[in-house]
């Protein structure tokens, strides 16, 4: 089947009308084929369309299958119970053009059914600008669009008035709105929409459903097929029944329904005053009832909303490695009852300008990693569709340490050089050891590293790293554990210790082993116990060697479970017969091979 190429979709939904028919995914390719006729002229080939442009996009089963359950707004009416008439065209805007766009969609949902709520209910804005929706939707080509895409910019965005949506007015649709823009049309969201039906030829249920949206005051827009007597409406003759359905379809069209009456449906168009009668048309039930494809509506706008008072927690960020993790609270459940539904809120959080995501936690509360960012005050932006104000909170980046190493030198001290960011001179660092104890730092020029004295930070130009020279027989350093760095800014920032651990500064020593003898056909596991086993827990490389007292050669033996104070080892099956010493090695330094304690043999049978 051959389609215009504003009309091309994927297939339509069967049918969903107010508890009538229910929605059935796999009816959607058998409805929407048995019920389009096929359509082989583009716009540009038709003689008689030239002059008026169309846009109407069927929208496809899988984005009209997200609206299928969603609630109506109004009540469905018996047959009964329906009016013999009604009249809403006297809140209808007066019809608009659209010109040589295919922008009949946004016309029909922004302009014509936006603007009836505001004339009725006072609601300050309209006329409303079209193409602040199509912009959005037509994918950067004039090539129209669907009701399921306007429909989604307009509950979430909503649309901007005529007034303010300047340069691009009511044919600029290459123009995508500005932050500006967007401010203005968050003051005129809709509330969700309903579809009342998709696919055409649906008889006397889409007579029922329009009826009953109109007849609750919810003007319906909706996508038809369009033949070339359409395009001659007037004066003389404004309605359009089946009978005057002639020739090869031309396409498919957006118009919206204002009314009915005995004779049929009443429309305005978006082609300006000059067609039909005065821009309105009736279109007879018997087309209605063959020739309407979709029917949509909503019920009005959805309410401004107000700011919401939230705090940011820390407001001392670090500036440097992978992120402060921080949290957003509420001062009332603002975020919605779950993380779906948070989605559909349209909350968003800039740092500095940057996007930065946002992860549901409570209907109060909200999580995300601030970024690194330069060293100084940042402004913290939480906005949300809809809220004219935002909520903007100052944090500070604060001086922070990313990332330690170390090198052991032969006059028993340790070089520490420290990355990060923000780090001046004159600033306090601090050697944080197991128990809580610490050891000044004292900041020097970075010159003075040649003179070897001792406890000295050197900060690198830039402020991104220091060099730290640490003393042997500092007696912080004889603990037995995991040690930490801090740094305390001239300023009085915050004291932020190195988040990975911190490190081990005792060299490791070995007291005694799980096991002296091992079968060597076996294999077996054997504990190292002793001083320096935290290098194991830290980010660092160690490892431990199974050492040959014969032949010096060396086996490095697989880790399997470490403590700050062991660490387990496997000696492989088939190990030679033989005297070995166990050797652990870390950053730090080498155990004794040598040591009683660390001796052990491999024997051919039997472990004593």
């Amino acid at each position: 089947m051959e389609f215009p190429r504003w009309g091309k979709s994927a297939g339509l939904v069967g049918l969903v009308l107010l508890g009538v028919v229910g929605f059935s995914p796999g009816m959607a390719e058998a409805s929407f084929s048995q019920s389009l006729p096929p359509a082989s002229l583009t716009q540009t080939s038709s003689a008689a369309a030239h002059v008026r442009a169309l846009g109407f996009k069927p929208t496809p089963a899988i984005d009209a299958a997200q609206f299928a359950g969603a609630p109506r707004p109004h009540s469905a009416l018996s047959a009964n119970a329906i009016p013999a008439s009604v009249d809403l065209t006297p809140f209808a805007p007066t019809p608009g053009d659209q010109g040589q766009v295919n922008s009949c969609v946004s016309w029909s949902v922004g302009y014509d059914l936006m603007g009836y709520y505001s004339n009725k209910t006072g609601h300050v804005g309209a006329p409303y600008a079209p193409m602040y929706l199509y912009s959005q939707v037509n994918g950067g080509v004039d090539d129209g669009s669907t009701f399921a895409d306007t429909f989604r910019v307009l509950a979430s965005q909503g649309v901007d008035t005529k007034a303010d949506y300047r340069p691009q007015g009511d044919f600029g649709w290459q123009q995508k709105p500005t932050a500006a823009q967007k401010a203005s049309a968050a003051l005129h969201r809709s509330l969700a929409p309903t579809l009342l039906f998709a696919g055409a030829g649906q008889g006397t249920i889409a007579r029922t459903a329009l009826s009953n949206a109109l007849a609750a005051g919810q003007p319906v827009v909706i996508g038809i097929s369009v033949y070339n007597n359409f395009f001659y409406l007037g004066n003389s003759k404004s309605t359009f029944s089946q009978a005057d359905v002639s020739g090869q379809l031309l396409g498919y069209h957006a118009v919206t329904a204002f009314g009915y009456n005995a004779t049929g449906l009443v429309i305005e168009n978006s082609w300006g005053t000059g067609w039909g009668k005065s821009g309105f048309a009736t279109l007879g039930w018997d087309f209605v009832q063959n020739g309407v494809i979709e029917a949509w509506t909503a019920a009005g706008f959805a309410p401004t909303l107000a700011p919401v008072s939230v705090a940011v927690s820390p407001t001392a960020w670090a500036s440097a490695g992978t992120g402060t993790a921080a949290t957003i609270t509420a001062a009332s459940a603002a975020f919605g009852s779950s993380a779906s539904a948070f989605t559909s809120l349209g909350w968003r959080l800039t740092v500095g300008g940057v996007v930065v995501p946002l992860t549901w936690r409570s209907s109060s509360q909200l999580a995300f990693v601030a970024p690194a960012g330069a060293v100084g005050p940042a402004s913290v932006v939480l906005s949300q569709v809809g809220v004219p104000a935002t909520v903007t909170t100052q944090v500070s980046y604060v001086p922070s340490i990313s990332g330690l190493s170390i090198t052991q030198r032969a006059d028993g001290t340790r070089l520490l050089t420290i990355s990060g960011a923000g780090f001046v001179s004159g600033a306090q660092w601090n050697l944080l050891a197991p128990s809580g104890a610490t050891s000044p730092l004292n900041a020097w020029p970075i010159n003075n590293i040649a003179t070897g004295a001792v406890n000295r930070i050197w900060i690198a130009p830039g402020g991104r790293s220091a060099i730290a020279l640490v003393g042997a027989v500092d007696p912080v350093l004889r603990e037995v554990g995991s040690y930490g760095i801090s740094y305390v800014a001239p300023s009085g920032g915050a004291i932020l210790a190195w988040p990975n651990g911190g490190v081990p500064f005792v060299a490791p020593t070995v007291a005694s082993l799980s096991l002296t003898r091992v079968t060597g056909s076996v294999g077996s596991d054997v504990t190292v116990s002793g001083d320096g086993m935290a290098a194991f827990l830290a980010p660092f490389s160690a490892g431990v060697r199974l050492v040959s007292a014969a032949t010096g050669q060396a086996i490095e033996l697989t880790v399997k479970a470490k403590t700050i104070r062991s660490v387990t080892v496997s000696i492989p099956a088939g190990t030679t017969v033989g005297a070995y010493h166990l050797v652990v090695w870390t950053p730090l330094g080498v155990s004794n091979a040598a040591a009683p304690a660390a001796a052990m043999s491999v024997v051919a049978t039997g472990i004593r």
